[in-house]
């Protein structure tokens, strides 16, 4: 008997953790739809706010206003943007997204650390 309820426990605890995760997944899918939401919008400082310290020093605002003029250029007005997945990799999750401009489809791969901070940027 005693068996049967450490297993019951091990499953409900099992259980609650899965719909945690799926929470903080979806929570950093917003936060990653938000921070090209603000690129879109040429808030770059506000952007650069959701990286960790590395990104900081690699990846400037002045940086990430010219990697999105970039994009402008080649794509055209950017028109919407659609959520792709999560994949969690190591301790990491890496949310795709899809960027919709006038004349291009891009993906934006950005990875998140444990502390929600964004620890990569890709653009493809």
């Amino acid at each position: 008997m005693k068996k049967v309820l450490l297993v019951i426990m091990v499953l409900a605890l099992m259980l609650s953790l899965t719909g945690c995760l799926r929470t903080e997944g979806e929570s950093i899918a917003v936060a990653a739809e938000d921070f090209v939401n603000l690129l879109s919008q040429g808030e770059y400082v506000q952007a650069a706010r959701y990286f960790d310290e590395t990104m900081k020093t690699e990846l400037s605002p002045v940086d990430l206003e010219a990697a999105w003029k970039t994009l402008l250029d080649k794509g055209g007005e950017f028109l919407k943007q659609e959520y792709i997945e999560v994949h969690d990799f190591d301790f990491h999750r890496v949310i795709r997204v899809a960027g919709i401009f006038e004349k291009a489809r891009v993906e934006f791969r950005v990875t998140f650390n444990e502390a929600e901070e964004i620890a990569g940027l890709y653009i493809k």
